[in-house]
């Protein structure tokens, strides 16, 4: 079973069009993940750039308003009593409603090493973070950054409060040491939001161009490739006809339905091409065979008949959903429209060896049993045409 689905991976795969669909599909990809890429760092660039200047102006405001003792006399939440938290929270409350930012808040690295919560003015909140609660992942990575490098530190990270812009200032005594963070956050729900709206977008779009580079591959590609391109496991080049390699899969495909019912075959073999071949050229045999196929290709052409070349001289046709009265006015429409090219082009005469069988279940086990009745009668119907050719050169000779 292994062997059998690797095989036929293989087969599929060594397909030019497949290949090409996949590499075409593959630069799509590539080319769509460049754009998500480029457009979500340019939308986000612009967006920092946007939140920096804003939290800079909030900072300007605060840099040298808060009492820097907080640092010291704010350790725990029953330090919220205490007057000098009352007023830089008050303060931070008013410059947080004056700017309209998301978050104000204060931290500090304490004695045991652990950071903090100074200051937190959001009422909106329940769970209200007290002065002396550890800090969340996200702040305190930012906390011991900025208190290692004295550096302003900003970062896009996810809080408990949803997603933030977070801006982070450096507090310093006289002695430059780092005694706390200042926080100030903006809501970065938006940007979250429009990276999922851009990949979104990009993905229908690499979708749709996807689809449309695996048609073009499979139709399109084979045209312009090859103007005059034909399936050539599947067409006789000299005749457009179908195949014999055709004609053997879909005899067991039929076969492999199990129903035949209604089905009929027409088999057609060309008298003279042998002759025509030796007298005067093989070229002028092709021009016969092409001018037969032409005339059969003419009376055969419904949706549910289809004519197929399997060997030199010979042809045949299935014919779908029929009774033998339609197998008969078909074979009658070939035999008139050879008449008339037989008038009207001297060049050669055609003629054909008809044979034709329905499906019968009384006597067909198989399709292949009715193709086999067909053949015998064509052979039969080629005998006659040469006896009573034999018997008017023997008149003539006489």
């Amino acid at each position: 079973m292994f062997h059998k689905i690797r095989r036929t991976l293989s087969d599929i795969f060594s397909r030019v069009t497949v290949q090409v669909t996949l590499f075409s599909c593959a630069l799509i990809v590539a080319a769509c993940l460049a754009i998500f890429f480029f457009c979500r760092g340019t939308f986000t660039m612009i967006v920092r750039n946007a939140y920096e200047e804003r939290a800079d102006v909030v900072y300007g405001m605060l840099e040298n308003q808060i009492d820097t003792d907080i640092y010291d006399d704010i350790n725990s939440a029953e330090d919220i009593k205490n007057e000098l938290y009352g007023s830089v929270s008050s303060y931070l409350t008013a410059i947080k409603e004056k700017t309209e930012v998301d978050d104000i808040f204060i931290t500090k690295v304490n004695d045991a090493d652990e950071a903090v919560y100074v200051v937190d003015i959001d009422p909106s909140y329940i769970a209200l973070r007290n002065p002396g609660d550890a800090a969340e992942a996200s702040v305190d990575a930012l906390t011991r950054e900025v208190d290692s490098t004295c550096r302003v530190s900003d970062d896009f990270v996810k809080t408990a409060r949803g997603n933030r812009y977070l801006r982070a200032y450096p507090v310093r005594r006289e002695d430059r040491n780092v005694i706390g963070v200042i926080f100030i956050g903006v809501s970065s729900d938006d940007i979250h939001d429009g990276e999922a709206a851009i990949l979104i977008f990009v993905c229908i779009i690499c979708l749709i161009m996807c689809i449309l580079t695996a048609v073009f591959a499979n139709k399109a590609f084979k045209k312009i490739s090859n103007p005059s391109y034909q399936d050539a496991s599947n067409t006789d080049s000299l005749t457009d006809l179908k195949n014999k390699n055709s004609f053997t899969l879909d005899l067991h495909n039929i076969e492999n339905s199990g129903h035949f019912d209604r089905y009929g075959v027409i088999v057609v073999d060309l008298n003279g091409l042998k002759h025509i071949n030796d007298t005067r050229g093989h070229h002028v045999g092709d021009r016969f065979i092409q001018k037969s196929a032409m005339v059969l290709k003419t009376c055969i052409n419904k949706k549910n008949q289809v004519v197929y070349r399997i060997g030199g001289d010979e042809f045949t046709a299935i014919i779908r959903g029929c009774t033998e009265n339609d197998i008969r006015a078909i074979i009658d429409s070939v035999n008139r429209t050879i008449e008339t090219e037989n008038k009207t082009d001297t060049a050669f005469k055609l003629s054909m060896a008809i044979g034709y069988a329905i499906f019968d279940k009384y006597i067909d086990h198989n399709f292949s049993d009715t193709f086999q009745r067909a053949d015998a009668m064509m052979y039969d119907v080629k005998k006659e045409y040469y006896r009573k050719k034999l018997e008017a050169d023997n008149r003539i000779v006489q």
